[in-house]
């Protein structure tokens, strides 16, 4: 989606830790199963596709926020992975807004430069988030991804 001049990948995300177990110190962020996605997201980590081991549904997505990249990884038992962006590509981490209003809600917005124009991820929650608890999780995530960043 293109908005003002800006690219955007709009992918929502829910609250759980499904990776947590194995990337203890990471941030752990499950995107919501959304068949649209898997063109954009692919063509950004250079990958030829995300395949589901179940031909009818959308793969299992988790990104993993560590010291060495912004990883992307698929399955629920048993996971891999499927792309990653150095922190390097990253040139930008900031708390964006989605909606306006009532509705509005707090995004995380990593700005990601590959070969071409700045491609901004903008991870919104999904459903109805739009309270001060979830606003209050994302500026701490926000705080989290910057330090994370630094220390790569």
């Amino acid at each position: 989606m293109l908005v003002l001049g800006r690219l955007y990948l709009w992918i929502e995300i829910r609250r759980a830790d499904r990776l947590k177990r194995i990337f203890p110190d990471a941030l752990v962020i499950n995107v919501a199963r959304d068949p649209t996605l898997m063109l954009p997201l692919c063509a950004l980590l250079g990958v030829d596709q995300i395949s589901s081991k179940r031909t009818f549904k959308t793969p299992a997505i988790s990104i993993v926020l560590d010291e060495k990249a912004i990883s992307f990884w698929q399955g629920r038992d048993s996971v891999e992975q499927v792309g990653a962006l150095p922190w390097s590509d990253v040139e930008s981490v900031s708390v964006g807004e989605y909606g306006f209003g009532l509705y509005a809600s707090a995004t995380i917005e990593l700005g990601v430069r590959r070969s071409g124009p700045v491609v901004t991820l903008a991870l919104r929650p999904m459903g109805n988030w739009c309270n001060k608890i979830w606003r209050q999780t994302i500026e701490g995530w926000v705080v989290d991804i910057r330090k994370i960043r630094a220390r790569s």
